[in-house]
């Protein structure tokens, strides 16, 4: 080989080191914030098992279960914080845009998690914040729908599900309503959104149902006002609204 060839793989070779160390260092920097190499062993395992862990300095982060793409997990993992904390970021509307479909995904499988694991433990505002979520426009009225149906089925309709029942048109609210209203273990208040709920589609027959749920209750001040606001809208031919029924929340605490 001769000295112009050597000079010249030698520059090559110098390059190549150069550029490769470069790339690498920033990878590592692009993705410092999705690695989990600071967690801890027990942290990590609560990662992989609910795909969703709150840090000790409060940051969200995701499993790379649910992408490899290092950017759209921090990114839906800000979006989520930001949303439960009744904040939005500049760059929502790009970022909802461009990953609707999977943030969508991600909000279905993180949610049993959130307020309710050890990996995102309730803070005392969590559990209540994290219904933001849902109401956020790029989250679908199907993912909405599932996890409000999962919710209901698990502990009953609450004011968090009924308002959502009410402001969105869900394929699973005619189900849910009948599942509630023919429970017996159904709450009183549960069974009051409910026919809340049927009486906007179906404000026939329902003087009766009003009697036959409120028999042999002994209805607080609440429930009894309620009760007069859904039998005045159904002697009217009138649909139900949520103000007619959104004082319940308070028997709830």
């Amino acid at each position: 080989m001769n000295r112009t060839v050597r000079i010249a793989f030698t520059v090559f070779v110098i390059v190549s080191l150069a550029g490769y160390v470069q790339w690498g260092v920033s990878q590592a920097r692009n993705d410092g914030p999705c690695r989990s190499q600071s967690l801890t062993d027990n942290e990590q395992k609560l990662l992989d098992r609910y795909l969703i862990l709150r840090e000790k300095n409060g940051r969200l982060i995701l499993s790379q279960k649910l992408g490899d793409s290092c950017e759209i997990r921090r990114a839906a993992a800000s979006w989520i914080f930001d949303t439960i904390a009744g904040q939005s970021s500049v760059d929502d509307g790009a970022y909802e845009t461009s990953h609707r479909e999977t943030l969508n995904r991600i909000i279905l499988q993180v949610w049993p998690a959130i307020a309710n694991s050890p990996a995102v433990p309730d803070d005392g505002a969590l559990a209540d914040g994290k219904w933001n979520i849902l109401s956020a426009s790029i989250i679908s009225d199907d993912t909405v729908g599932t996890i409000v149906s999962q919710e209901v089925l698990k502990g009953g309709l609450w004011t968090a599900e009924a308002r959502l029942m009410f402001t969105r048109n869900l394929r699973a609210t005619p189900r849910l309503i009948q599942l509630v209203i023919a429970n017996k273990k159904s709450d009183i208040v549960s069974k009051l959104y409910a026919l809340a709920l049927e009486t906007r589609t179906n404000r026939t027959l329902h003087g009766v149902s009003i009697s036959s749920i409120i028999d042999d209750v002994k209805l607080t001040n609440t429930e009894a006002h309620v009760v007069e606001n859904l039998r005045k809208r159904i002697n009217a031919h009138e649909p139900v609204e949520w103000l007619d029924v959104e004082d319940l929340a308070t028997d709830e605490l």
